[in-house]
């Protein structure tokens, strides 16, 4: 004799075909589940040094300061070991804040004690500058505009948690990257005495 099957509705929701035995064994499951729900795990700082077997946290502000409308832009990146969220407001930044606390807080039941294993970051080199005269290949025409840039990026990561910045100078003419500030300063007063230079002469 052909048995029967079932339909199960939740909602506007269907499961199809189920026989009086499969729903015997999904009873059970979903008993067993609820009967252990208050197992499931919360979220918890493991303690362990391994930072190898743990995924990289690293947040990113970006800030541009364009030649051409003399405004800074800022926006935020967050990554995860592979995974990221880019191009983050300021104000989108504080709202997952908020969020992730008030999750860890309200669902995980968190409590702030203990602290991250952290440590000390790589001191930043001192880099080489200079200027020198330039012989182009071809003849030299004034048709480019040069418009610089500056971009000024700050980070952090889950084992430095002192906000870490470096700089990017770009022109049409070629980039600079991972300037420290006492390089960049140093860049504008070797260009001041330059051009001081130049006109003494």
């Amino acid at each position: 004799m052909k048995e029967n099957k079932q339909s199960i509705q939740i909602g506007r929701e269907y499961i199809h075909g189920i026989s009086v035995k499969e729903l015997e064994i999904l009873n059970h499951f979903i008993q067993e589940f609820l009967s252990k729900e208050k197992e499931i795990p919360n979220a918890a700082l493991s303690g362990e040094s391994d930072s190898l077997s743990q995924k990289q946290i690293l947040i990113y502000k970006d800030t541009f300061y364009d030649f051409l409308d003399r405004k800074f832009e800022t926006d935020y990146s967050l990554f995860v070991g592979n995974d990221s969220i880019t191009e983050i407001s300021g104000e989108e930044l504080i709202r997952l804040y908020l969020t992730l606390r008030s999750f860890l807080f309200q669902s995980e039941q968190f409590v702030e004690r203990g602290t991250i294993a952290t440590r000390k970051p790589n001191k930043v080199k001192r880099k080489e500058i200079g200027i020198t005269t330039y012989t182009p290949r071809e003849p030299f025409t004034n048709s480019e505009e040069i418009t610089p840039f500056i971009n000024k990026r700050t980070w952090i990561t889950d084992d430095i948690l002192s906000p870490q910045s470096d700089y990017t100078l770009s022109t049409p003419k070629g980039s600079a990257f991972r300037i420290c500030q006492e390089d960049l300063l140093r860049l504008s007063q070797r260009i001041g005495n330059f051009l001081a230079a130049l006109t003494d002469n």
